[in-house]
């Protein structure tokens, strides 16, 4: 760690201390800052997967994404009660929702940006996703049954495309909800800008 952050031999070392000046210490990096800005939201549409209009749908997400990453497109092992979601982002986009996998204990929904006409996507975000809200995608898979560890990412939209905003993990499994801790991988300030 010293290595890394030139502080060998520095006042602050961890471990190598000594009497070389700091002025070569690597100094924190900024945190990004995620600009929510165009989101308009409206209400919301939603239909049965095995409507004519999910179905016209599925053949324009397989193009980016594979039986893998959204089994649920290829198979169709959808549950009665799933839905393509349609999100307003402003007048001229939108998000789908997809159901895309399921296991014992997670489950991942499908996101992509679209044209309102739902011709052309735009972005392909995520497809192990957990919800959208105000213009904002989650994802949080348990690492086991009783969610003591896993991981959560989150992204926002900054007026383009949805960018990464949040991601951590909690590897320690101690056998308690939520776990014994989260390590931020990677942190942004998100704020809405208009």
């Amino acid at each position: 760690m010293d290595d890394i952050q030139k502080r060998v031999n520095t006042p602050n070392a961890v471990y190598q201390k000594g009497n070389q000046s700091e002025q070569n210490v690597l100094q924190p990096k900024a945190i990004p800052k995620i600009g929510i800005t165009g989101y308009r939201p409206a209400v919301a549409s939603h239909f049965a997967v095995d409507s004519k209009n999910a179905n016209q749908l599925f053949k324009k997400l397989k193009a980016t994404t594979d039986e893998q990453d959204c089994p649920n497109l290829y198979e169709a092992q959808f549950f009665e009660e799933d839905r393509v979601s349609v999100y307003p982002l402003n007048v001229e986009q939108v998000v789908v929702q997809v159901p895309c996998w399921r296991g014992a204990y997670n489950e991942g929904l499908g996101y992509w940006v679209m044209d309102k006409a739902l011709q052309k996507i735009q972005q392909q975000v995520t497809t192990s996703g957990s919800s959208f809200s105000e213009a904002q995608i989650f994802s949080e898979q348990k690492g086991r049954g009783i969610a003591d560890c896993g991981i959560r990412s989150e992204w926002a939209w900054n007026g383009k495309a949805f960018v990464l905003s949040y991601q951590a993990q909690s590897q320690q499994c101690k056998g308690f909800a939520s776990g014994a801790w989260n390590l931020p991988t990677y942190v942004a300030i998100v704020a809405r800008t208009d």
